[in-house]
């Protein structure tokens, strides 16, 4: 059966077209998520929700797919949804800062890395799921496994530099 038939494939590309398209709304500031809640601007606790998911329910996914194998698929799904909408937060979050400070990108540092690397681990992610690429199987695996070793690095790094520890 060809990707195209299955509709998780197309609901994959619809948040993604979405991700894009919020993403550029919050770039152009045609909306200011920059209203306080709490000690905390509301864009970041965005960012802090959709890191936050990837970073607590990849590892629940990986050790419960592996002891529970009868619920794979329902693992897999919240596994591919849940982390394409964390992506869709960041991602607006990320864009609101971008479109803030284009006049001083140098201030961006390891966000904007954490960005590319989160980016990398979607694009590689939704590359396995769909078998894209399937003679380079191996390789975007690879990818795929190790770019979550640097995103759990970074994560780290950006919350101690966001909540001012180092």
């Amino acid at each position: 059966m060809k990707i195209y038939s299955k509709t998780e494939f197309w609901v994959t590309v619809i948040l993604l077209i979405l991700t894009v398209a919020l993403s550029a709304v919050a770039y152009d500031r045609w909306y200011t998520l920059s209203v306080f809640v709490g000690s905390y601007l509301f864009i970041h606790w965005i960012g802090i929700i959709g890191t936050g998911f990837i970073t607590v329910f990849t590892p629940i996914y990986y050790a419960l797919n592996r002891k529970r194998p009868k619920s794979r698929k329902i693992l897999l799904k919240l596994h591919v949804y849940g982390n394409l909408v964390s992506y869709l937060l960041v991602s607006v979050h990320f864009a609101q800062h971008l479109g803030r400070l284009s006049s001083f990108l140098s201030n961006l540092g390891e966000g904007t890395v954490l960005f590319f690397v989160l980016t990398t681990i979607t694009a590689t992610g939704i590359m396995e799921r769909f078998q894209i690429a399937k003679s380079k199987q191996r390789i975007v695996r690879l990818v795929h496994h190790y770019a979550v070793i640097v995103f759990y690095a970074l994560v780290l790094l950006h919350a101690l530099q966001g909540f001012n520890i180092i």
